[in-house]
């Protein structure tokens, strides 16, 4: 039966990204053990398996190193052989290349026991470093609108804020950008306690860059009501309250106005709308 594109397309896919079948292949002549892949022994090129499984592996550490340079950092000579694993373990399922990094956070929870024992934050600083590649490539257009400032009635009760559409809230047990902070002065991070800490991430519109906003929970939770729907002012203005701890509901009413403009100058809020 002759051999299908497909099939050889397989095979070659698993010679040049899968380890372990590939030096079986190089030391003994044997393919994996599907039926198809027996067919087409001889005409496999052994150069070629070296050259384009040595390539992909060039590129793939390139992608990680890129995408990851503080877990890199702190792995340090454990780094290589982490993601050669991590690709045998998780191997891509996507065309797009960058896509083959976004289990990386799951992988470390899942597969690196030892490593969590060293850096129990690991995991969570693979998200954030994940999470603004993730945004980057958002292809969708950040239209801003014109911004009331809340001092009338009528847009308290009638305007939503605009939220920024690239945008995402990550929850972390440990002080993500403090670790960040340490790794981008080349110091390794020191006396890192666990802390509940909440992260905006979006892309500003003006420098078309990633930032990262660290936030309160009722800020968090503000943020995710108008994410999920337009939600007016006023009603916006009942979570920040019940999340205020600023003594008194007046008070808490002049935190929330503080925040809609602190929010709409970092453009996190990109205008309002009138619902």
């Amino acid at each position: 039966m002759p051999t299908s594109l497909s099939d050889l397309e397989k095979t070659l896919s698993v010679l040049w990204t899968n380890e372990t079948h590939r030096l079986n292949f190089l030391k003994n002549g044997k393919l994996p053990a599907d039926e198809f892949a027996k067919s087409i022994t001889s005409t496999i090129d052994e150069r070629g398996v070296r050259t384009y499984a040595e390539l992909i592996n060039i590129g793939r550490s390139d992608l990680m190193l890129s995408v990851f340079p503080g877990c890199a950092r702190l792995l340090n000579k454990k780094w290589q052989e982490t993601i050669d694993d991590y690709f045998q373990t998780c191997p891509p399922k996507h065309y797009r290349l960058n896509m083959s990094a976004s289990s990386f956070s799951e992988y470390l929870i899942e597969h690196c026991p030892d490593h969590l024992r060293k850096f129990p934050y690991l995991a969570d600083l693979a998200d954030y470093e994940w999470v603004e590649l993730q945004l980057m490539e958002d292809a969708r257009e950040i239209k801003a609108l014109p911004h009331k400032p809340l001092s009338e009635p009528v847009h308290f009760e009638k305007m939503a804020p605009v939220v920024n559409p690239v945008l995402t809230i990550r929850n972390y047990s440990y002080p993500v950008p403090v670790i960040v902070d340490y790794l981008r002065e080349g110091q390794l991070p020191r006396n890192i306690s666990p802390r509940d800490v909440y992260v905006a991430v979006y892309r500003d519109p003006e420098t078309h860059l990633g930032r990262y906003v660290e936030i309160t929970p009722g800020i968090a939770q503000l943020i995710s009501e108008a994410q999920e729907k337009p939600t007016v002012y006023a009603d916006l203005a009942v979570t920040a309250i019940a999340y205020s701890k600023a003594g008194s509901a007046e008070n808490a009413l002049l935190e929330f106005f503080e925040a809609v403009e602190k929010l709409q100058s970092l453009n996190l809020f990109i205008g309002s709308q009138t619902v």
